[in-house]
């Protein structure tokens, strides 16, 4: 008996990751143009020339019942326990839909183990959490602790995305028409986030070079608070432009774990080495002048470990200063 883990389709979970973990995945479903799509057999170039020709923003729902009812009960007659982990309840029915399979599932099996958690976000903030659960449950250990450690991998991590038009905002009646107008003529692009599971302005910039700017000063002060894990770059059509991002933060994920540590050269480490070699080739018999000797070797000591510690330190931050610099001078 194990653990299975289940999520759905907003979690955007690369294709490899959810077949090397064993993840489920249900799918929400698109209606447009008097269609309903499986969001898991549209691609984004399909879903957004398809938007693109409507007057108005196509509307999403949660997973078909029989679909989330199926998944589970597979699971539970197999002898597993289920975790599921499920957009915000702000955003979508899907997580109320799956507290009701559960119960359904719990009338015919009283002894299934099944565990919902409302992850309060979406996309990959939602889909490392689902990775790591799935990555303990592989390692056998106990639905207690699983269960914490996405709860820690949720809180301890943050969305960031930027829209490049206003066009689809103003669709889905986030803004009028003359704020769309506005915001287009002046440029401005706001950078938005998720708070307590819905989605909030976390700033607001002008042209789409300073918003990904912010991004990337924002994604160092975050690492500087609260250190660096995994990264994603998400896109909606513009994956050249995503590459690019990543590559460069995939620079920084390196050099923040990776810190290249000088060799020792004579001039910044002759205090303490050589001043050792004195007092080990001349064994000085007078114990004060020996004390105030080994004093002075431990403080030399202590200053070389605080210059290297402060090189290493400003190797980062002319890494991550250059890389800066490089970024403003792209065309993004």
């Amino acid at each position: 008996m194990g653990i299975k883990i289940i999520t759905d389709s907003t979690s955007y979970i690369p294709a490899e990751y959810i077949e090397k973990f064993d993840i489920q995945v249900v799918s929400l479903n698109v209606f447009m143009d008097n269609e309903s799509f499986r969001e898991l057999d549209l691609d984004n170039k399909t879903f957004y020339t398809k938007m693109d020709a409507l007057s108005e923003i196509p509307k999403s729902s949660q997973p078909v019942p029989d679909e989330m009812l199926n998944s589970f009960k597979n699971i539970v007659e197999n002898g597993d326990s289920i975790l599921g982990i499920f957009l915000s309840s702000n955003m979508s029915g899907t997580y109320s839909s799956a507290n009701l399979i559960k119960n359904m599932i719990l009338e015919d099996y009283p002894n299934a183990d099944i565990n919902i958690i409302d992850s309060k976000t979406n996309c990959m903030q939602m889909g490392f959490a689902v990775i790591e659960a799935a990555r303990l449950a592989i390692d056998g250990k106990s639905m207690d602790e699983v269960i914490d450690r996405t709860n820690k991998v949720l809180s301890n991590s943050k969305f960031l995305f930027s829209p490049d038009t206003l066009d689809y905002l103003k669709k889905g009646g986030r803004i009028g028409s003359a704020s769309a107008l506005l915001g287009s003529i002046l440029q401005i692009k706001p950078i938005l986030t998720v708070t307590d599971g819905t989605t909030s302005v976390f700033t607001k910039v002008r042209t789409r070079k300073k918003a990904i700017d912010k991004l990337v000063s924002t994604f160092f002060e975050e690492i500087d608070k609260k250190g660096l894990g995994d990264v994603i770059v998400h896109h909606i059509n513009c994956e050249d432009e995503g590459i690019q991002l990543a590559s460069y933060l995939e620079k920084i994920k390196y050099y923040c774990q990776n810190p290249v540590y000088r060799t020792c050269d004579r001039s910044s480490c002759w205090p303490w080495k050589y001043w050792y070699s004195f007092l080990h080739k001349h064994r000085l018999k007078n114990k004060s002048l020996r004390k105030i000797s080994k004093a002075f070797y431990i403080l030399s000591l202590f200053i070389y470990c605080h210059q290297l510690s402060f090189q290493i330190y400003m190797q980062q931050h002319i890494i991550r200063t250059l890389i800066l610099i490089k970024l403003k001078l792209l065309k993004l």
